[in-house]
């Protein structure tokens, strides 16, 4: 990370405002090694936040949807959990049924399968649901091996392969294939959980308030606080935060890396100064300071012409601007997608599975702006996807959400622009 290209802006905007923020910032960026760096953002940056009435009112939405989202995860292993088990035990009684337990290696595949099962709730973090997945999948594999005609029911949906005589076997089981196993929908929405809140790419302000609150606590707990609750995740990141006090160690930090966390702060500081540049008028955005610019009320998603964009509308539903997304080519494979999903009712259900790729891949290949994917598009599982709303009605939305939105908005903006600009650039010709 370039600092001396964020030291300056913040400088800035703080500038009378939030002196102390300031002053904590710039010690961040000044900070000799990564212990005090940690130490300033747990004894300082965190209370701050936590305690200044100037973001009382930011800190209890980052709070109120962490929790929410803690809800809404701890509900998802639950059901994954449940789902993963009354599988395993379903499949299990078929083949006690069947005696096809007595082979060796559905054995031994039985008592892995069992060994996770039985582990206790604090193991039961996300790569612990992969594991139990895979596991299972292979376990699929291996009863179709010893017979083909195996019943699975609605835990798996088999295919037979249809190919000619001089076709080789596909994979180890030589003529089926598992297009969809019971337990997706359960993995895939735990995956999608895991995205949000991702060490790597924080998209929402609350999510870099929540890594702040990681280090706040590993940085002030001690081992004897976890010895008895079975905390391992916080156990780890306490261990990965014991690493940075002691001093620099051969050992490669695993989560309190501090490039990351000065994100994590830019993230935080930004949604702050422009909560404060806000409050004194609702969502007066840089999308809608000037006074000649009609203030926007919804933003829909369209498709028209291989072309994927935006249109903005104001009071009474007056049209104020279209603003372009991407535009497809003939053999573009998120074309289908997008304009199913556009001409499709909201909530309805579009299945890109026979089409090639995912829903993430059509995201990722058309760049769709990470705000628009969280208003707009509700990912149901690695091919299914649908609308959640089409169109985006502003007074509906959080303030900071609407906020990112105008944002987006802008920056699609700026882009076609110098696009366009640089389409009508006359050419240079020889002498």
């Amino acid at each position: 990370m370039n600092l001396s290209l964020i030291e300056k802006p913040y400088s800035a905007r703080l500038e009378n405002r939030l002196s102390v923020l300031e002053s904590f910032y710039e010690q961040l960026l000044t900070a000799k090694n990564d212990k005090i760096f940690f130490r300033i953002i747990s004894d300082n940056v965190l209370p701050l936040i936590q305690k200044s009435p100037q973001i009382k009112l930011l800190y209890e939405q980052w709070t109120n949807e962490c929790t929410a989202f803690e809800q809404r995860l701890q509900n998802a292993k639950a059901t994954a959990f449940r789902v993963l088990k009354k599988i395993f035990n379903d499949i299990h009684a078929q083949l006690k049924k069947a005696d096809y337990s007595n082979n060796p290696e559905i054995v031994a595949r039985i008592n892995i399968i069992e060994s996770f099962i039985s582990m206790e709730l604090p193991f039961r973090n996300f790569r612990y649901f992969q594991n139990v997945a895979n596991q299972l999948k292979i376990f699929f594999h291996q009863i179709l091996k010893l017979d083909e005609q195996f019943d699975f029911k609605s835990s798996a949906k088999v295919e037979k392969i249809k190919k000619n005589p001089f076709q080789k076997p596909i994979g180890y089981a030589k003529d089926f294939i598992i297009l969809r196993y019971a337990f997706d929908s359960a993995i895939q929405e735990l995956t999608d959980l895991e995205q949000m809140i991702s060490w790597k790419d924080p998209v929402k302000p609350w999510v870099a308030f929540s890594k702040l609150l990681k280090a706040e606590r590993a940085w002030n707990s001690q081992r004897k606080d976890f010895e008895t609750n079975g905390l391992v995740e916080e156990y780890v990141e306490w261990k990965d935060m014991e690493s940075l006090k002691i001093g620099p160690t051969s050992e490669k930090v695993l989560f309190f890396v501090r490039e990351r966390y000065l994100g994590y702060i830019q993230i935080l500081f930004n949604e702050i100064m422009i909560h404060h540049e806000c409050s004194s008028s609702p969502l007066s955005t840089v999308a809608q300071k000037e006074e000649k610019t009609p203030p926007i009320q919804a933003v829909s998603l369209n498709y028209e012409h291989d072309e994927l964009t935006i249109r903005l509308v104001g009071p009474k539903n007056d049209y104020i601007e279209k603003i372009n997304i991407h535009k497809f080519s003939e053999i573009s494979s998120p074309k289908d997608m997008f304009k199913n999903l556009c001409n499709k009712s909201v909530s309805e259900v579009y299945d890109c599975e026979s089409g090639g790729g995912t829903v993430a891949k059509h995201l990722d290949d058309v760049k769709f702006p990470c705000i628009f994917r969280d208003l707009f598009i509700h990912r149901i599982s690695i091919h299914k996807v649908a609308l959640k709303v089409n169109p985006i009605v502003v007074s509906e939305i959080s303030k900071n959400e609407a906020n990112l939105l105008f944002k987006e908005i802008d920056r699609l903006r700026n882009k076609n622009q110098k696009v366009s600009k640089k389409k009508n650039k006359p050419k240079r010709t020889s002498k």
